[in-house]
């Protein structure tokens, strides 16, 4: 009984690693994080959402087969965002902009999921993929509010901001575009809550026998 399992496990094992499988992964997982990005918690009003679950997909495949793989697959994702998103672009009134919107709303924010495989060497598979949902969701809040400030400041305004920043130093002239990128990108803070339930609850239960040390 003990040698059937062993050979179970061992095919299961080489299937998961084998180029197949990684394939055959690594676009189901691109696919199911393109549906979910479409279900939204809530969305901002400038664009932007908080999404269910929709960077899970990548962090798993970051946490299953690393930087460089993983790196190929979220460029894949911000490809498949940026045509989505193609409207955005409208907003765009140089071509600096169209550029800036493309490589920090798009290409760089998504390409930074890929730096969730930090993490996975960590003894715990859970935890390990958690915290590299919050470091992904971390980057693509930066890389976002380099491009509000950048791209976006021009609608910065006082009343956006929340009660508590609409005195004082949040509203200087030099500060408010990037107060309000700030405060407005702030959605990513709930995206990193939501991946980093996703990312542990899925590792939890099948991490064991995806990933072995």
């Amino acid at each position: 009984m003990k040698n059937n399992e062993s050979t179970k496990t061992s095919k299961l094992n080489l299937s998961v690693s084998s180029k197949t499988f990684r394939l055959v992964f690594s676009a189901v997982m691109l696919g199911l994080a393109t549906a979910l990005s479409m279900v939204k918690v809530f969305q901002m009003p400038m664009g932007g959402s908080v999404t269910l679950f929709s960077m899970v997909p990548l962090v798993l495949v970051c946490q299953l087969y690393g930087f460089g793989w993983g790196s190929f697959t979220c460029l894949a994702y911000g490809l498949i965002q940026l045509l989505l998103g193609a409207s955005n672009f409208s907003y765009a009134t140089t071509l600096w902009a169209v550029l800036a919107i493309a490589i920090f709303d798009y290409i760089g924010a998504y390409w930074a999921v890929s730096l969730s495989s930090l993490t996975r060497k960590m003894k715990s598979k859970p935890l390990a993929a958690a915290l590299g949902g919050v470091i992904a969701c971390l980057l693509r809040y930066a890389f976002h509010f380099v491009s509000g400030a950048v791209v976006w400041g021009q609608w910065a305004e006082v009343s956006a901001l929340p009660a508590f920043a609409q005195t004082g130093f949040w509203i200087n002239e030099d500060v408010l575009i990037y107060s309000y990128s700030l405060f407005y990108n702030g959605y990513m803070l709930i995206e990193a809550v939501i991946t980093a339930i996703g990312a542990w609850a899925f590792m939890r239960v099948f991490g064991s026998k995806l990933i072995k040390d």
